[in-house]
């Protein structure tokens, strides 16, 4: 039993420092994610997570400095959405699916029902901007990963990384 203990230990504190590690990686390499790749993770994003609307919206990522998001009534009743990263991005289509579908994405479940019976988005009111003036959104701590998520599957990761950036989660 010791043994086991002692091996199990280790695997908890090798999977801590994986974390961390990943977590600096992230902060580090974050400018290197190519603009496409962005884009395409959050249409992904909201394939995923709205299916039946996923054509409606119009992703642009501009790589800027500033961290902000845009949204904007395009023709054919299309929302485009511009900001400067992913996470920028997937923060403001939860804004839009908040304040115009009265659904959200939770962590523990999801309230899209309504999204699912429409297949035209409601018009926006106006161009809506917003600027984020902290440069980073921290969550989690490292024993997160060895007491909760260490039995995660992927679909479970998938949906809590989904919800983190539409948060605005970014480190």
């Amino acid at each position: 039993k010791k043994a086991a203990s002692e091996n199990k230990t280790k695997m908890v504190w090798k999977l801590e420092s994986l974390f961390v590690v990943t977590c600096m990686m992230v902060v580090t390499y974050a400018e290197r994610v190519s603009v496409e790749t962005m884009e395409r993770t959050v249409k992904d994003m909201i394939a995923r997570t709205t299916p039946n609307l996923k054509d409606q919206f119009i992703i642009e990522i501009t790589g800027s400095g500033n961290d902000f998001y845009e949204l904007v009534q395009v023709s054919g009743n299309k929302i485009k959405i511009t900001g400067s990263d992913g996470v920028a991005v997937a923060s403001a289509y939860h804004y839009y699916l908040k304040k115009y579908l009265n659904s959200s994405i939770s962590w523990i479940g999801e309230n899209l029902e309504r999204t699912r019976k429409i297949d035209t988005l409601p018009p926006l009111n106006g161009k809506i901007k917003r600027d984020r003036f902290m440069t980073w959104s921290y969550y989690f701590n490292t024993c997160t990963a060895s007491y909760s998520t260490i039995w995660w599957e992927w679909d479970q990761w998938e949906k809590h990384i989904d919800w983190m950036a539409s948060r605005g989660i970014n480190m």
